[in-house]
């Protein structure tokens, strides 16, 4: 995400202290943009992603994630079974999907960046 290039300019007669105020504000408006492209300030929640046995086994889930890159990260903030564990897979398409594998029957909510 990249903010606008012109938030807010601010126009002022005395040609110095537009300049410093120029300045200042191009200072400020590089520091947010590198704030914007941090990774997890993009980050989407996926409830209710549900791992079965079977019939049929959806142990392994292709989760769609919608955010329009590749995933950098990802994070679970809730689960069902404390005894399930929850591992990332190898994904055909990692713009589209992060692929997860569970070891048994668990529903996870996760965060994606």
């Amino acid at each position: 995400m990249t903010l606008p290039a012109t938030l807010l300019k601010v126009r002022l007669a005395d040609p110095l202290k537009a300049e410093a105020v120029g300045r200042a504000q191009d200072n400020i408006g590089t520091l947010l943009n590198e704030v914007a492209a941090v990774p997890v300030l993009s980050a989407v929640q996926i409830k209710g992603v549900a791992f079965v046995t079977g019939p049929p086994s959806t142990l392994t889930q292709n989760v769609s994630h919608g955010l329009g890159r590749a995933w950098t990260n990802w994070a679970i903030t809730d689960r069902d079974s404390a005894a399930a564990t929850v591992y990332r897979s190898a994904s055909a398409n990692p713009e589209k999907y992060l692929t997860l594998t569970a070891s048994t029957d668990v529903t996870i909510n996760l965060l994606v960046w």
